[in-house]
């Protein structure tokens, strides 16, 4: 009858042995090859993802560089404003105190018209130092009313508004991008 199983199996396990050994002395070379092109590759993985790294890293300290350049830039920039605020507002302090020395010693006892005129002077010596935005000078309604009667025509560079708000004497200047003064 024919050949018991265990038989069959061993000769069969025999075969696929042989026939492995076989395939394996055959093909060595290639298997050989094809191992190390995967070690050849995945090195030269390795490699790029190292290299995609250092080049990513350089790249964000660029602009980081960049970054704080322009705060620096921006800083510097905000500071020179703040100076040039300080140099716009000087005259009209300077404008101030003479006002204030010449009416102590009595020089504009002639009325309204020597102030406008001083005003007007100081006025137009500061006006290239204003700022784009046309600024403004409050003045109570009736001292607003006696400062223009010193005028042939209303002076230009300001705007006046009559505020009721402000006590007689007080005056509010406001310059477009500065704010009250």
């Amino acid at each position: 009858m024919g050949v018991p199983e265990d038989e069959v199996l061993a000769r069969i396990e025999e075969a696929v042995a042989a026939t492995k050994a076989e395939l394996m002395t055959a093909h060595a070379q290639q298997v050989t090859e094809l191992e190390g092109t995967i070690t050849a590759l995945k090195e030269a993985h390795q490699a790029e993802c190292v290299q995609i790294k250092e080049q990513t890293a350089a790249d964000l300290e660029a602009q980081v560089k960049a970054t704080i350049t322009q705060y620096q830039e921006l800083i510097q920039q905000i500071q020179n404003a703040s100076n040039r605020v300080s140099e716009f507002f000087e005259p009209l302090s300077k404008l101030s105190v003479h006002i204030a020395e010449q009416l102590v010693r009595g020089e504009l006892t002639i009325g309204p018209v020597a102030i406008t005129r001083l005003v007007q002077g100081c006025l137009d010596s500061i006006e290239d130092r204003l700022s784009t935005k046309e600024p403004v000078l409050k003045m109570h309604p009736a001292d607003l009313e006696m400062f223009l009667t010193g005028f042939d025509e209303k002076p230009g560079g300001v705007r006046f508004v009559a505020d009721d708000g402000l006590a007689r004497g007080d005056v509010s200047f406001t310059n477009g991008s500065f704010g009250d003064r």
